[in-house]
Parts: structure tokens; sequence; C-alpha cells
């Protein structure tokens, strides 16, 4: 399927109750435009901050033609842990989109402030996604007969470090 994959740096989904009714949170929505005239089968992983595949966190879905996601990473863990919502000092790491299909991707991270008298964001901004190209490996194609390196011969920078650059005259 992945013909396609989109990586963000950083996302943070975190509260801290400060008292009655008080608390401070970060979380992160992330946007995914698919333009195309055929549905998308897209793929989302979640990383913690070390590198490691949350597995819990994976989402497997299908998105119609023409069709915007307005997702909340809060709601997504929700879906596999309702008590995700309660708790305090959340998650914070890095995400990974694939996709069947060119997207277009963007995120928004935002904080604040939550109590008696309603919600207040303090501060938003953007988070980027980044597409990395997926090299189409034809391994079928390989050359059987092709050289074999031994491992065990050191190779040899000779010819490479005793070259000399040759400059073209000026004219």
């Amino acid at each position: 399927m992945a013909n396609y994959k989109y990586v963000t740096p950083y996302w943070r989904d975190s509260h801290e109750i400060f008292g009655e009714g008080v608390s401070a949170y970060t979380g992160t929505t992330f946007y995914i435009l698919n333009f195309n005239n055929e549905r998308a089968h897209i793929r989302i992983h979640f990383f913690d901050l070390p590198g490691n595949l949350i597995t819990e966190m994976e989402v497997d879905m299908l998105t119609p033609p023409k069709s915007v996601l307005d997702m909340r990473i809060v709601d997504i863990i929700a879906m596999h842990d309702p008590s995700y919502r309660t708790t305090s000092n959340l998650r914070t790491g890095s995400m990974k989109i694939v996709s069947d299909v060119p997207l277009v991707i963007s995120g928004k991270m935002y904080n604040g402030t939550s109590g008696s008298n309603g919600t207040k964001d303090d501060n938003v901004w953007s988070i980027p996604f980044e597409e990395v190209q997926l090299p189409d490996a034809k391994l079928e194609q390989i050359d059987p007969n092709g050289p074999i390196i031994d491992p065990t011969i050191p190779p040899d920078f000779g010819n490479y470090f005793n070259r000399r650059k040759i400059f073209p005259k000026p004219r």
C-alpha cells in the first residue's frame, strides 16, 4: 500500500489540573485533505520521544474522495483507551502518516487553560508535515550476475585519494 509517507517531528497532548475545575492543556490537531477522485487508505503511526512505536495508538482508516479529516490526537487515543481523557501528563512524540494516494496534511498545536469560565487558547502554532519519498524497489530486476563484494577485504581507496581535480582552462 505505502506509496506516500508524511512525517511530523513533534506532537503533544497533555494536561495538568491546578485546582477545582482549572487545568492547563496542550493539544495537537491535524488535517488530512484527500483531493483525489478516489478514496485514500491511511495508516497513522505515533512514536514517543525516543522513537519507539506506540502500537496501541495506530489508526487504519479509509477516507472518501474529495474530503477533509479534522482530527485531534486525544480523540484518536481515546478510541483505544477512554480513560486517556482524564489522565494528566499525557504523551509527546512524532507521527507518521502513510497513504496509497497523495494527500495534503497540516497540523497545529495549541495550549491554554480550561475552567468553570470556559476554555481559553493562549498559544496556537503550526506543526509541519514533510513528505518522505519512498523509492520503488524492483527486487525482481536485480542482476543475479552482478559483482559480489567480499566483506572480509577492506575497500581500496587509493585511486580515490590520489586523483587530482582537473579544471577546464579559462577561455
